[in-house]
């Protein structure tokens, strides 16, 4: 039973680390183009 959990557990981190990478691509793509924006082209 303690095996099944650390499975899971470590498939759950695997999706968080995943998703963590996803949200900070989108973060700075988002402030690129803010800074794009501020700056004159």
């Amino acid at each position: 039973m303690i095996e099944h959990e650390k499975k899971e557990c470590k498939k759950f981190r695997k999706y968080l680390d995943i998703l963590y990478e996803y949200l900070f691509r989108v973060h700075l793509e988002a402030a690129n183009q803010t800074l794009s924006k501020q700056l004159p082209a």
